[in-house]
């Protein structure tokens, strides 16, 4: 396996297949383009029930079954995954990578970034 890293970004790719961290708009932009996206939230239930995205799955990054979970996505679907202000999420990015997903990523900036940007919720 060959990985090329960024210093300036948490990019990670690899001969077909694409880790991405991206904006907001970005985000916004692939989960309405892309019609077959998983969107995964990564945050606890409490957070999750405070407001999520639109179709979004909740998988908790602090329950032990986290990594199982997130086996059961569809590996050669694309996920786009969120937390609250981009940590979770990023350290995600990087387990979906090595767990063979073809198309992953990061909402830089997480749901905070997205309120700031007046973009819809759910509750």
């Amino acid at each position: 396996m060959l990985f090329v890293l960024s210093a300036c970004s948490t990019n990670l790719e690899q001969a077909g297949s694409i880790a991405k961290a991206v904006t907001v708009q970005e985000f916004q932009n692939l989960i309405s383009e892309k019609k077959d996206v998983q969107i995964v939230d990564v945050r606890t239930k409490h957070e999750f029930q405070s407001g999520h995205l639109a179709k979004a799955l909740l998988i908790d990054y602090y329950k032990p079954d986290f990594k199982n979970l997130l086996d059961k996505l569809d590996k050669g679907k694309p996920v786009a995954v969120y937390c609250a202000v981009g940590g979770r999420s990023a350290s995600t990015l990087k387990l979906l990578k090595q767990m063979g997903f073809k198309e992953a990523y990061d909402m830089k900036g997480g749901i905070r970034d997205w309120q700031r940007k007046k973009l819809p919720i759910e509750r």
